[in-house]
Formats: C-alpha cells, sequence, structure tokens
C-alpha cells in the first residue's frame, strides 16, 4: 500500500506539473520548457534601470509580462515568448541568433533593441493594460 500510495501522490504531482515548467509556464500548456523548470526571480528595477527608457513603463511591463521571472515562458498556438520581457519566437533570431533569450542579460538586450526599433512599448501586449 505505501508504494502505490506514493506512485499516485507521484502521479498527481506530474499532473499538476504537466506543461507548467516547474511553475514557469504562464499559460500552463507550454509544450517545451525553453528556460528550464526551475523559477529565477530578478530585482525588476534593477534590470530596468540598465538601459535608458521609461522606468515607469519598464517596470509596468515587465511585471505585468513576467512577473519578474527571467526564465518565464508563454506559449499559445500562435506564440512563444520567454524571459523577462516574454521576447516573442519572431524576435529571436533578430536579437539572440536564434535562440531563446533566457538569461535575463539575453532578453534585456533583446528588450532594447525591439524597443530602440519599434522606439518604444508598442511591441509589448503588456502596453496596452
Amino acid at each position: 500500500i505505501y508504494f502505490l500510495n506514493r506512485l499516485i501522490f507521484a502521479l498527481l504531482l506530474a499532473a499538476i506539473y504537466a506543461g507548467s515548467c516547474g511553475g514557469n509556464c504562464i499559460s500552463d500548456d507550454c509544450p517545451k520548457c525553453y528556460c528550464g523548470e526551475s523559477i529565477n526571480k530578478v530585482d525588476v528595477e534593477k534590470v530596468c534601470k540598465m538601459a535608458e527608457w521609461d522606468q515607469r513603463c519598464c517596470n509596468c511591463i515587465v511585471e505585468n509580462s513576467s512577473g519578474g521571472n527571467a526564465n518565464a515562458v508563454n506559449a499559445t498556438a500562435k506564440y512563444t515568448e520567454v524571459g523577462l520581457f516574454l521576447i516573442d519566437k519572431m524576435f529571436w533570431g533578430y536579437c539572440n541568433q536564434g535562440k531563446a533569450p533566457c538569461s535575463f542579460q539575453s532578453n534585456l538586450m533583446c528588450a532594447m533593441r525591439i524597443y530602440i526599433w519599434g522606439k518604444r512599448w508598442h511591441a509589448w501586449n503588456a502596453a496596452k493594460k
């Protein structure tokens, strides 16, 4: 009975975390854990201060996008986004040699390139909130 209880518990945990990438998957149905399965919270204010842009907007976008989790993933049938700024897969080639920008440094660099390219925050869905 002990073994059976442990097996049931393990199966329940697997079902709960399936597709959630250890809590990193915002959509709770990620087909792949691009940035791993451990949450990586960072100091959002500190990261935002690394670039010359509106700090209030940066903080708002990161908090509303990833909640400050550098390993966040948001995936649907239409898009896949990763990292602090939830950089869309369509930009990975433009800013990170086609790889998922999971480190906060690579994600920040992608965000800066996209921000400069668009000359504002309009590329982020969180900017519309």
